[in-house]
């Protein structure tokens, strides 16, 4: 059969030019079936592609294959016991350490780390054992002041092998702040700063001083553990400012100066008893905690309870003590109830052993009534008052009475009848 009248084989068309002229059409086929089987490949391989494979070995032919699980993460437990907390209030001369650990043998070290820096009886340590704890995440705190960063190390490192992590809250002696500022710098004093602040003496402890001064500081916990009636006696301007002056003291004192003394004298005027007991300094019955604080017009020392004034002291026994056993008078009338005459006698007691300070006699009653006839009342039973006790000895230059009729309700308003015995008072103010 001629060439030209057999069939056309696959690749051929009758019009189509020989083989060697479809060859390179060929080959460029094969050529892309290789490049796309890479790119299969590389994706299979590339741990950074969407797909995920199930880890482990092949499955078997005759069975399926299924994705592993992933792992599961262990729920967090909460620790049964709290961890340790020791707190160590540091100073060149004295260490207190205060805290609770799991066993006498850590009590044991840290008390003997603390030896080895100030020596062993200017330390002190009340540390509670609690068997219950773990050492386990506890925390060893160390606050006060160091003189230079030279200081720090042998501190810090003395406190290192107890098996606790340390907390260095260690600063330099000194400071660029005045006394005004340490106090509002510090959240432990906010209180005394705002009372500072009311009392109109936060300007004065933010100025310059050429002598410095003294202040002892109470904290926030001090001032809430206040007697509430002494509380009611700082709602006074006057009292709040007489109170916060009892304070103060002219000076730059360190604790080395105060302890050399048996007495300071106030700014406000009356004597501050200072004493030590142990390695403690204890100033008007106060006990001066951690380390003083060294301010560019002064020094702060803080100290673990109000400093109450000899008359701030009488009123608020004297106020204690008509609270409990309330003066009382005749219905209408000025005329002492005799119930109450032992009451009196024992005011005059309180007078007569504290003689420093002005005393006013202060009157008041309900709301009954028109109001100029309650102040008329409230003055003469305020000078009943004043009449008995010049009577029992007291001095009459020292008593002023003053009758305050209706205008300070104790109880407002008034529901009951226990309102308005409450608001029938007598009550003592010393200036």
């Amino acid at each position: 059969m001629a060439a030209s009248d057999r069939d056309p084989t696959w690749g051929e068309r009758p019009d189509e030019p020989a083989d060697d002229a479809r060859e390179p059409f060929f080959w460029l086929f094969v050529l892309v079936a290789v490049v796309l089987g890479v790119l299969v490949v590389s994706r299979v391989d590339d741990p950074g592609t969407d797909a995920t494979f199930a880890a482990g070995p092949p499955a078997a032919a005759d069975q399926p294959q299924t994705a592993a699980p992933l792992p599961t993460v262990a729920p967090t437990v909460a620790p049964e016991t709290a961890p340790v907390l020791v707190e160590v209030a540091y100073s060149a001369t004295a260490i207190e350490v205060t805290g609770t650990v799991p066993a006498q043998a850590v009590a044991d070290a840290v008390v003997a780390a603390s030896a080895e820096l100030v020596g062993a009886e200017a330390v002190m340590a009340t540390l509670t054992v609690d068997g219950s704890l773990t050492l386990a995440g506890g925390l060893l705190v160390i606050t006060g002041e160091i003189a230079d960063e030279s200081e720090r190390a042998p501190v810090v490192e003395a406190y290192a092998d107890l098996g606790l992590d340390v907390d260095d809250r260690l600063v330099l002696a000194g400071t660029q702040d005045t006394i005004a500022q340490v106090l509002a710098a510090d959240p432990d004093l906010s209180q005394l700063a705002d009372f500072l602040s009311a009392a109109g003496l936060s300007g004065e402890l933010d100025a310059a001083s050429e002598e410095g001064l003294t202040l002892f500081a109470p904290t926030n916990e001090a001032i809430a553990s206040l007697d509430r009636i002494a509380l009611d006696e700082l709602g006074d301007a006057e009292e709040l400012g007489g109170l916060l002056r009892y304070h103060i003291v002219v000076g730059a004192l360190t604790t080395t100066d105060i302890g050399n003394v048996t007495a300071l004298t106030s700014q406000q005027g009356e004597s501050i008893s200072v004493r030590t007991e142990g390695a403690s300094l204890v100033v008007g019955g106060a006990t001066v905690t951690g380390p003083s604080i060294e301010a560019t017009n002064g020094i702060v020392h803080v100290v673990d309870a109000v400093l109450l004034p000899g008359t701030l002291r009488t009123e608020v026994a004297l106020n204690q003590l008509v609270t409990r056993e309330p003066i009382l008078f005749a219905p209408g009338s000025a005329d002492l109830l005799d119930e109450s005459l032992a009451t009196l006698d024992r005011v005059a007691e309180i007078l007569l052993r504290n003689p420093a300070g002005r005393v006013e006699v202060q009157g008041h009653t309900d709301s009954d009534g028109p109001g100029e006839v309650n102040m008329e009342l409230s003055q003469r039973r305020a000078d009943a008052v004043v009449a008995y006790l010049v009577d029992a000895g007291v001095r009459p230059g020292r008593l002023t009475g003053r009758g305050y009729g209706e205008t300070q309700l104790k109880v407002d308003p008034e529901e009951t009848d226990d309102d308005k015995a409450a608001n029938r008072r007598i009550e003592f103010r010393l200036r």
